[in-house]
């Protein structure tokens, strides 16, 4: 007897009619060519970048007390970013994929462009300031701040890039035979660093269009600058100084004024120079008693406009308008009184036996007839530097006509002043006074 056909979905065994229905999840197709390099490359790459990176760093000729802490910290930091770096390949892996997709690896990619520039544009930092990080060396047109720019810009690329491959590691759903895109890495391979470099370099330029400066020029106005201009700026910044002198030094006396130390001092922020300052000092000796002479010229100053000072000094301190130091006598042994005038000009008159150092003066008490030193120093605001700042004690070893006594070897009128070239006592260094 012919027996009667089943339905196969009917006599099939429980749990069996759903799995006859729903294919079965294939896996990516087996990567090659560069996919397959990518994925195979992934694990020794992380371990290797981040070594490779820090030695580099440190045998590069830019290794300061940042190296130290990356080599006490390496045991922890190094084997970190190998962990984490294999991390995204590993939930890939455990999810069925056997090639990352091509935003995961293109995401890897920057993550490690970003450590390269992290490490690399990293400064050397040192007891007295930073020098050329190992791309500053190797590319001596890149400015301290596009090293510092690149180096933040780095870490962070860094972290974040991981953290997006880490989500998309973990979210993104399989493709039933897709490749991966293998384009997206290789784009990421050559666009990211063109990108950071290029956002480093606009952000320099934008910064140079910052504030002004003294004499009102902006950083991008002085940058472009030769080495003569430079010079002419600074003697012209030096000769307007002493004109801003010359009326208190005449109300004070015609003559008899010797010149004091002085000249262009420059401040240096990560190892080059930024701004600079022109300074001018005057000093005569005096016969009054103790403070007379000193207050005499602050009075003059007051007539001519000069205020107390409203500025802070670099610790962000107001400045003290007057400061008295006596013996144990209850005589006065030094006077200093601070001022400036609307232009922006500092101005410190100095009375003692050294006058201007308070801390030089003895505590025996003074006798009539006893000669002090009155001073005058006048301070300018901040110049742009845009460059190097000339050398002008070389420049004064080098010139024949210079005076080469020293300051207080001749005396000048009110209204004269050495060129800046011509006197030895200028200073050009990294400390502001």
């Amino acid at each position: 007897m012919e027996q009667p056909m089943q339905d196969p979905q009917l006599t099939a065994p429980p749990g069996a009619q759903g799995a006859a229905q729903r294919p079965a999840r294939q896996p990516f197709v087996k990567p090659t060519g560069l996919a397959g390099v990518a994925w195979r490359a992934w694990l020794p790459l992380v371990w290797i970048l981040p070594a490779g990176l820090f030695l580099v760093k440190m045998f590069s000729g830019s290794a300061g007390w940042e190296v130290m802490f990356l080599l006490l910290g390496a045991p922890l930091w190094i084997p970190a970013c190998g962990f984490l770096g294999i991390l995204p390949r590993f939930i890939l892996r455990k999810r069925g994929f056997a090639a990352a997709p091509g935003s995961v690896v293109a995401l890897m990619v920057a993550s490690g462009w970003g450590l390269f520039f992290g490490l690399l544009a990293m400064r050397a930092s040192g007891d007295s300031g930073t020098d050329d990080s190992p791309l500053g060396l190797a590319f001596p047109a890149l400015t301290p701040r596009a090293e510092d720019v690149l180096s933040t810009m780095g870490f962070l690329v860094f972290i974040g890039a991981f953290i997006v491959a880490l989500v998309l590691a973990s979210a993104l759903p399989q493709r039933t035979g897709a490749r991966p895109h293998t384009w997206l890495a290789l784009l990421a391979l050559v666009l990211v660093p063109v990108v950071m470099v290029g956002i480093a370099l606009v952000g320099e330029r934008i910064a140079m269009h910052g504030a002004p400066d003294f004499s009102g020029k902006q950083e991008v106005d002085v940058v472009s600058l030769t080495a003569d201009e430079r010079t002419a700026r600074e003697e012209q910044a030096w000769d307007q100084a002493q004109e801003a002198l010359v009326p208190l030094r005449e109300r004070i006396a015609p003559g008899g004024w010797l010149v004091g130390t002085g000249g262009i001092v420059g401040e240096q922020v990560t190892g080059e120079w930024t701004t600079f300052t022109a300074q001018a000092s005057w000093e005569r000796y005096v016969m009054e008693e103790p403070g007379a002479a000193a207050e005499e010229a602050r009075a003059a100053a007051r007539d001519l406009g000069w205020q107390p000072p409203h500025s802070q000094d670099r610790f962000g301190q107001k400045e003290d308008a007057e400061r008295v130091f006596r013996n144990d006598a209850g005589q006065i042994t030094n006077v200093v009184y601070q001022l400036e005038d609307e232009r922006g000009y500092r101005l410190v008159i100095a009375e003692g036996r050294t006058a201007g150092d308070p801390a030089g003066d003895s505590d025996d008490e003074w006798r009539p007839g006893e000669r002090r030193l009155l001073s005058v120093r006048i301070a300018s605001g901040d110049y742009w530097v845009g460059g190097e700042l000339t050398d002008w004690l070389k420049k004064v070893a080098q010139d024949p006509d210079a005076d080469r006594s020293g300051p207080g070897s001749r005396e000048f009128a009110a209204d004269e002043w050495p060129e800046l070239a011509q006197i030895e006592g200028t200073i050009s260094g990294p400390d502001r006074r």
